[in-house]
């Protein structure tokens, strides 16, 4: 299960890396949402791990969550402002989302 979990978090921060694979321009606020999304990601992995391993308290669980979800917000916020052309990063927003519902979904879980 926890195997599924990872490759479930790992999937999820891929539509906001894809845009670094190619030869477009990256402005700053972009690469702020996907430090966040990958912050987040990171957590998550350490969280499942964690629970996998039955060392992490339901007390202490709240506390990754708490960490993760504004990390989530934070990168949905700036990549819904947008660049100055007007485009809209569309992977970090997917990916934001997701961990939104990630985090949901192991919160409950756990």
């Amino acid at each position: 299960m926890a195997a599924l979990l990872v490759a479930l978090v790992l999937a999820s921060v891929v539509p906001a890396l894809l845009p670094f694979l190619s030869k477009v321009h990256i402005w700053p606020g972009y690469r702020i949402s996907v430090i966040a999304c990958t912050l987040s990601a990171l957590l998550q992995i350490v969280f499942i791990v964690l629970v996998d391993r039955q060392s992490l308290l339901l007390s202490r669980s709240i506390r990754f969550a708490a960490v993760g979800v504004p990390c989530c917000i934070l990168a949905l916020f700036v990549a819904g402002r947008g660049n100055s052309r007007g485009n809209k990063p569309r992977g970090a927003i997917a990916s934001a989302s997701l961990g939104i519902a990630i985090w949901m979904i192991l919160v409950t879980l756990h």
